[in-house]
């Protein structure tokens, strides 16, 4: 059995709240009836975030509420520049950056002046106690990207009782069944995205377990076609991509 050659879903599915979006308007019910939790994001905070080369345009915005989101894809912000999120950021909804050299420390003191941040990306090396920053001074997070996770199965269960985090999506191959069991005791998660994460087979039946659970997507991994197959037929609500596509058997497959 081979997963269908369906198209890629291109840079939506790399862009994780874009992933969000997608599946709650495409494949699983239309725009108008997609979650209405009080503070959740909208599309048009994820949307308008303006990339720039010019970090301190971007801060000034938010400074000045003309905007609620800083996407800064093009380089690493610099501790310095990571700093000026400490004054007058208040009203941040959005990060998304590329960092490698942000220490805890400093993360923590920039995170907790930053009371409504809802959606993180860092493109870097973040590590457990990354994490636990994450986990303990942002409770208004509801989308949590980390492409390049450095850590473990002990830094992902500080997530496991985070109230309000709904979209995981981490990159992280120290991690594996033990780890993945801890991120689904998160009592929201509704949309979780692994990647050369260490899973196998017998982790599945706990994913399909996972009632809130309503999309999982797998890239890498050590789970077999068979075992696979058999999620998709439990979880039949599931929408599930391997690799980035469908499993032939899939009853939500699709082309893209």
């Amino acid at each position: 059995m081979r997963p269908t050659r369906n198209r890629l879903l291109g840079s939506r599915v790399i862009v994780v709240m874009q992933i969000c979006l997608l599946l709650a308007s495409a494949c699983q019910r239309p725009a108008a009836e997609s979650s209405t939790n009080e503070g959740a994001l909208t599309s048009s905070e994820v949307v308008e975030a303006i990339p720039s080369k010019d970090w301190e345009t971007l801060v000034s915005l938010v400074r000045d509420e003309d905007e609620t989101a800083i996407r800064f894809p093009s380089r690493p912000v610099s501790d310095e520049e990571f700093r000026m999120l400490l004054d007058g950021c208040e009203g941040l909804k959005v990060l998304e950056i590329d960092q490698s050299d942000v220490s805890s420390e400093l993360m923590s003191e920039v995170f907790t002046h930053l009371p409504v941040l809802r959606q993180l990306r860092f493109d870097g090396n973040v590590n457990d106690s990354d994490l636990q920053v994450i986990a303990s001074t942002l409770p208004e997070l509801t989308v949590l990207n980390l492409p390049q996770g450095e850590f473990g199965n002990e830094g992902v269960q500080v997530l496991s009782d985070h109230a309000k985090l709904e979209l995981l999506r981490i990159g992280a191959p120290n991690v594996t069944n033990e780890g993945v069991r801890s991120i689904l005791e998160i009592p929201n998660l509704r949309f979780l995205h692994l990647i050369n994460v260490a899973i196998n087979d017998e982790v599945l039946s706990d994913i399909a377990e996972k009632s809130s659970l309503e999309s999982f997507y797998l890239d890498g991994g050590d789970c077999s076609e068979e075992g696979l197959s058999e999620l998709v037929k439990a979880a039949p609500q599931l929408h599930f991509h391997w690799n980035q596509l469908h499993l032939e058997d899939d009853p939500h497959s699709h082309p893209h």
